[in-house]
């Protein structure tokens, strides 16, 4: 802190990066431009791209300090010049930052391009750095076309973004592109090493590890964190602080949740959540430390052993290996689904302890998905014989203890019954008895017993479909006088939003082989609309099907509203027609008849 002035400047301004090798986790980026300066080949607009706070607009501010300090030496520059005092400070009349967020009108833009060409006052260059440029409107992007393709030889640009996906392409091809990366733990943590002994306050290493990890490769919001820490005015700060304020559980009351949800113990998991809220955790904070443990489990059992663990510090991260092995990847992945989907949820409703104790249980209670994958791929490479079902039918191993069913089978033919009992009780050895009476049947099958195994299969491939048939869905066929039944029938199955459209069919109709008409009146062609959706054109063959037993193909009408005229007349071409169809070709000749009038099936029959 400036001890001339009560005002604090936050960590992360004070220890902004004023070189090219200070931009930590950037060195491909850094030494790209130390080399385009060293060789004089600078491009006049540069886009850097990259996650929040990795070192963008601060590697943008070195490069204008390179460029316009007059005491450079060997790309670097001074640091002590009014030049680079001003730039650090953003105060520089020649080096201007906009932020594209706030000055991202087409008339900003156009005030830039018309001083595009006033020179710079006492630079060499005038640099124009342009952070969150992904903010302007495409009118302003194309007003800076032209300027950004052939702008003045003392003009640069560089466009600093977190979203390079929302730049038109024909911006994002006159600049030199620079992507930024993340900043490793390893790299945040020793920075923030650094940090603390220049404040000089002591901060472990288990507390350094943990805010490295949450700032998520960010370096700006890992000094941010670190500046709430500092901000507690205690002598050492340890890791009970920082979960205390980011609301987060420790490595240990998280590992207490996730060995129980492996091990198949919901109750623990439960209590081992209710302990960790108890303790200061936030539910929010919690399952999203859930999703990261699942996360490093997935990874682990996936057999990534050099991918380092995220969710818990290095003394965790073995107990969270032996752990992977025990669960598998598939339940891994399932129980981070289920997180997912909960964390989701729990946004929404006021009940989302209630979601989050549902979440645990169904984890705890995942069977184990990779045994049943393994199975799974057994039985398609055909390594294990896939379990055979009983060739017998049910009803035929119950009969003797049901009546019920007993009477069913009696009331099917004699000759199936009598040749079913036959082959049942050659099988078991027992000699045939017949349970109502002798019949002609009766020998005929005692003769077979003498035959050979051939005969026995033949028959029973006689008697199987015989009792498939009786257990089999009574279906109504297609034919002319039972539409308006089949459809009653299949508005019947229909309970949902559906229903409310198929009942505004007018009438049905029969217009040709496997093929029904709906017809809706001409005010309802909404719902003529909704149901022409190619799901519910399936749904609705799919429920005929299953109601006619046969496939049927369905045609949707709407009804055209004529004048009487229109639908007395009836144009003799159109009775020749019909006449010339092969089908009423048929019916005239089967049974004799003659074509008296033509109704189209999308208008109604006028009364005769």
């Amino acid at each position: 802190m400036d001890q001339q002035s009560t005002h604090y400047t936050v960590l992360a301004r004070r220890f902004r990066p004023q070189t090219f090798e200070e931009v930590i986790g950037q060195e491909h980026v850094a030494g790209g431009l130390r080399n385009a300066i060293d060789t004089g080949r600078v491009a006049h607009a540069y886009l850097f791209t990259g996650a929040r706070g990795v070192g963008k607009t601060s590697m943008a501010r070195i490069l204008a300090k390179t460029l316009n300090c007059p005491s450079s030496d060997v790309g670097q520059p001074c640091h002590q010049c009014e030049v680079c005092t001003s730039i650090a400070a953003g105060q520089d009349v020649d080096v201007l930052e906009i932020d594209g967020a706030s000055n991202r009108r087409i008339d900003d833009i156009r005030d830039l391009r018309r001083n595009v060409g006033i020179k710079s006052m006492r630079s060499q260059y005038k640099i124009y750095i342009i952070d969150e440029v992904h903010q302007l409107t495409s009118e302003a992007f194309n007003a800076l076309l032209k300027t950004l393709e052939e702008p003045p030889e003392n003009v640069k640009f560089i466009f600093c973004t977190t979203e390079p996906t929302a730049l038109p392409d024909t911006i994002v091809s006159r600049c030199q592109r620079f992507d930024f990366g993340l900043i490793g733990n390893d790299q945040i943590a020793a920075r923030l090493s650094s940090i603390a002994v220049t404040e000089g306050v002591e901060v472990s290493d288990q507390a350094v590890e943990l805010v490295a990890r949450r700032a998520g490769g960010s370096m700006r919001d890992s000094q941010s964190l670190f500046d709430q820490l500092l901000a507690f005015g205690k002598e050492r700060i340890d890791v009970e602080d920082v979960h205390r304020l980011l609301g987060t559980a420790p490595d240990e009351l998280l590992l207490a949740i996730i060995e129980p949800l492996v091990g198949g113990q919901p109750d623990r998991a439960i209590g081992a959540f209710e302990t960790a809220l108890a303790t200061g955790a936030q539910q929010e904070e919690l399952l999203g430390q859930l999703i990261e443990c699942c996360r490093d489990l997935m990874v682990q059992a996936a057999g990534a052993e050099d991918v380092p663990v995220r969710s818990v510090g290095l003394a965790a991260a073995k107990r969270l290996s032996e752990l992977a092995g025990d669960w598998g990847i598939e339940t891994a992945i399932a129980a981070m689904q289920v997180l997912a989907e909960t964390v989701s949820r729990t946004r929404w409703t006021r009940q989302s302890r209630a979601l989050a104790d549902l979440a645990l249980v169904r984890i705890a209670t995942l069977e184990q998905l990779d045994g049943v994958v393994g199975l799974l791929q057994q039985l398609a490479d055909g390594t294990v014989a896939a379990p055979v079902a009983d060739p017998k039918p049910a009803a035929q191993k119950k009969r003797a203890d049901e009546p019920p069913v007993e009477a069913a089978v009696t009331s099917r033919p004699a000759e199936v019954v009598d040749v079913q009992d036959s082959d049942q009780d050659m099988e078991e050895g027992q000699p045939v008895e017949d349970p109502t009476s002798a019949s002609p049947v009766e020998s005929d099958t005692d003769t077979d017993t003498d035959t050979d195994t051939d005969t026995d299969t033949d028959t029973e491939k006689v008697v199987e479909p015989a009792v498939a048939e009786d257990v089999s869905v009574p279906t109504t066929p297609l034919e002319t006088g039972r539409e308006e039944r089949i459809w009653g029938e299949v508005t019947g199955q229909i309970s949902d939003l559906l229903r409310e459209h198929v009942e505004r069919v007018d009438r049905v109709a029969i217009s040709g082989p496997n093929r029904l008409d709906l017809v809706f009146p001409a005010e309802y062609d909404f719902h003529k609309r909704f149901c022409e959706r190619p799901e519910v054109m399936k749904r609705l063959e799919q429920l005929l099907q299953d109601v006619t037993g046969g496939v049927v193909q369905v045609r949707l009408i709407l009804e055209e509203t004529e004048t009487a005229e229109a639908t007395t007349e009836a144009p003799a071409t159109e009775e020749s027609t019909v006449e010339a169809d092969p089908m009423v070709e048929e019916a005239q000749n089967v049974f004799g008849a003659t074509v008296e009038r033509v109704v189209p099936v999308n208008r109604p029959a006028s009364k005769s």
